[in-house]
């Protein structure tokens, strides 16, 4: 496996463990080849309404990239610090080893970002929640999890489908967590619906 593939996993995979800790319902997370990578995670809210509450949309797309980075660093957080001053959201990421390094929130992350964004005080709080969920063994070792289980879901594309999800999370963090259901509206970080990513959105989650 791709060093590249193995990133987006976790990313998704944070993804889906960072929204169940919020109440939102988690679905199929989806892989498609391209370069890079395009991960995609289908999420509703937990009343079926049409968007995610403010706070669980922004810790939903911080977690991706700082999943991401902490697969490969293979450090815990210590501070992370969001400059949202031009087109591109950039994050500061502290590690527990005295190192710092710097990303960029995705294009799709970042409209959900912006769109939740509450204010400093609130950011810090949401921020501050999604690096203890990240850091806590018991959630990381669910993102281990799903991520190492969508790798191995190879046909067309690697797709892990909600109930394996839930129920790995479920395995692991003890907390109650619904798949979406087909009937429901999705929302948040929206689902490709076609796997050719020449025909969908190439800007990934």
């Amino acid at each position: 496996m791709s060093e590249d593939l193995k990133a987006t996993a976790y990313h998704e995979a944070a993804h889906a463990v960072v929204a169940a800790t919020c109440g939102v319902k988690i679905g199929d997370v989806l892989l498609v080849e391209d370069e890079p990578w395009i991960g995609d995670i289908r999420l509703q809210d937990k009343d079926g309404g049409k968007q995610l509450e403010p706070y669980a949309q922004l810790r939903v797309a911080l977690a991706g990239v700082l999943g991401e980075e902490k697969f490969k660093r293979r450090r815990n957080i210590v501070n992370v610090t969001c400059s949202d001053d031009g087109p591109d959201i950039q994050i500061s990421i502290d590690w527990s080893d005295g190192k710092r390094s710097e990303a960029e929130i995705t294009r799709k992350d970042a409209i959900l970002f912006r769109r939740a964004k509450r204010g400093d005080d609130a950011l810090k709080m949401d921020i501050q929640k999604v690096v203890e969920v990240l850091n806590e063994p018991k959630c990381w070792s669910a993102i281990e999890e799903i991520a190492t289980a969508v790798q191995k879901k190879q046909r067309q594309h690697f797709l892990l489908d909600a109930n394996s999800v839930c129920g790995i999370v479920r395995k692991h963090m003890h907390i109650r967590v619904r798949p979406t259901a087909e009937d429901d509206e999705d929302v948040g970080l929206s689902a490709i619906r076609t796997l050719d990513p020449k025909k969908g959105d190439r800007g990934g989650c």
